[in-house]
């Protein structure tokens, strides 16, 4: 077993032992629903996008994020067949409306910044940042633009309503809704790795990159907790997220990366193994809120999360392990 397995491994353990520990948390009620739901918010607004702006300037050379650049393209397309693969596997199952809309695009975007941008870290250092910070653009892109369509039913994916009130709210698409916090600090992070300007060893800075370290550990706490919600008793329910599992944790990484392998054998390796990764990881833990607020099926979503969530503890390995030979 070579290093970069035995330094996934490890992340998957500390990854299981803080899944544990939000799990007894809310099981036990020392902290309610709504508390994990302001940490989440807090995360998801403050602490990855401290993350992401603190440890790019420091995470390689001008050349290495030009040489990472590609990674934005070759995302959006291992997640525009992921999302196209969703829409054929909610057909094949009969989803209903709402449900097919979750299925769909919980089929394509992912975890990347909960659980990506950690395994990065921990496999390759700050280079495994970059890399994954690159990913991250054109996953929040595609899910504050086709994801968020497709949920508001802006986007028709041809699946027949079964209500007739309107769940969803249909707002014009904007380029601001494209616009969010990771993204900025992506932006400006890299322009301060292009400038080869580091703030390290600044008071303020230091400060900020400290608080921001806790986005190792809080995200899959959340996680934990949101398993604790979840309702195992209706499992049968969430069947058709076996086929998520099949295709975004397992097929479409191992084929991209035979053909990625084939078309470009030169691709640095830690962008290779990250993009290869990136695609593996599971479905994005926020889709219950943007399921919620755009009128899919959060139940479903949550599903989704939790099914993936648990499965890419075996998974992952594999593929990891798969394309280490390729």
């Amino acid at each position: 077993m070579n290093e970069q397995m035995i330094l996934l491994f490890s992340q998957l353990g500390q990854f299981l032992v803080m899944i544990l520990i939000g799990f007894a948390v809310l099981r036990f009620r020392w902290l309610s629903k709504e508390d994990f739901t302001s940490y989440s918010q807090l995360l998801v607004r403050l602490l990855l996008p401290l993350f992401l702006l603190t440890t790019l300037p420091a995470a390689g050379t001008r050349t290495d994020l030009l040489v990472s650049l590609p990674l934005i393209a070759l995302t959006a397309l291992a997640q525009i067949i992921l999302l196209t693969l969703g829409i054929i596997s909610a057909r094949l199952t009969r989803l209903p409306d709402r449900t097919a809309r979750a299925h769909a695009v919980c089929n394509a975007i992912t975890n990347i910044g909960f659980m990506g941008i950690p395994i990065g870290a921990s496999m390759f250092g700050a280079p495994g940042i970059l890399a994954a910070s690159m990913f991250t653009v054109a996953n929040d892109m595609l899910m504050w633009s086709v994801g968020r369509g497709i949920f508001t039913r802006q986007i028709n994916i041809g699946f027949v309503r079964t209500d007739d009130s309107d769940t969803g709210v249909k707002p014009r698409f904007s380029l601001k809704q494209l616009i969010n916090a990771n993204l900025i600090s992506v932006l400006l992070g890299c322009a301060l790795l292009a400038l080869e300007i580091n703030p390290a060893g600044n008071l303020v800075w230091d400060t900020l990159a400290g608080i921001s370290s806790i986005c190792r550990y809080l995200p899959m706490i959340i996680i934990g907790g949101m398993l604790a919600t979840f309702d195992f008793k209706n499992l049968r329910r969430f069947t058709p997220t076996l086929l998520i599992v099949l295709t975004k944790l397992v097929m479409v990484p191992l084929v991209f990366a035979l053909v990625l392998s084939w078309l470009w054998p030169g691709m640095p390796d830690v962008n290779f193994k990250m993009l290869i990764i990136g695609i593996a990881i599971p479905t994005f833990s926020t889709s219950v809120a943007a399921a919620t607020a755009y009128g899919a099926d959060a139940q479903y979503a949550a599903g989704c999360t939790t099914v993936t969530t648990l499965a890419s503890m075996v998974t992952l390995p594999l593929v990891v392990y798969v394309i280490g030979y390729l």
